[in-house]
């Protein structure tokens, strides 16, 4: 997986839970990534998506809504579900053309980064799932699993 990743719970504000993903870049070239959760309500992730240069780190933020602000109310370890889990995606950026439109994304242009996405072929997304695990009742903490 050319990046790695670590995760640390942080505090409870406000009701809302954060945790820090770090990712680095492990590969000699830019790297583009993408996180996704698979409880999109419950969960806030920014960025969800970027670039990372050869040898450098991202600092990715997870906050866990409260459970009264989420449609479904409680999370899923106290209803039973699986855990909620994250889905870490990331690609070589090994061409020109790949890095124009990534630095569209960048500029804030989204069709850039949706069509870099969909230009890159499945067999060399690489991918990692985590899982959200809550820490002393009220922080989130992201574990590799």
């Amino acid at each position: 997986f050319p990046v790695s990743a670590a995760g640390s719970a942080g505090g409870a504000a406000n009701g809302l839970s954060c945790a820090k993903l770090r990712l680095t870049n492990k590969t000699a070239t830019l790297v583009a990534y993408k996180v996704k959760s698979t409880a999109p309500k419950l969960f806030v992730i920014k960025p969800s998506m970027g670039s990372i240069r050869k040898g450098e780190a991202a600092e990715v933020q997870v906050v866990r809504k409260p459970p009264e602000a989420t449609e479904g109310g409680e999370a899923a370890a106290s209803s039973g579900k699986r855990p909620d889990r994250f889905l870490i995606q990331a690609a070589i950026v090994d061409t020109e053309e790949k890095k124009l439109l990534l630095h569209a994304a960048h500029r804030g242009k989204a069709m850039g980064a949706a069509r870099f996405w969909d230009g890159v072929p499945k067999d060399v997304v690489e991918e990692q799932q985590l899982e959200a695990v809550l820490v002393d009742g009220d922080s989130a903490a992201v574990a590799a699993r």
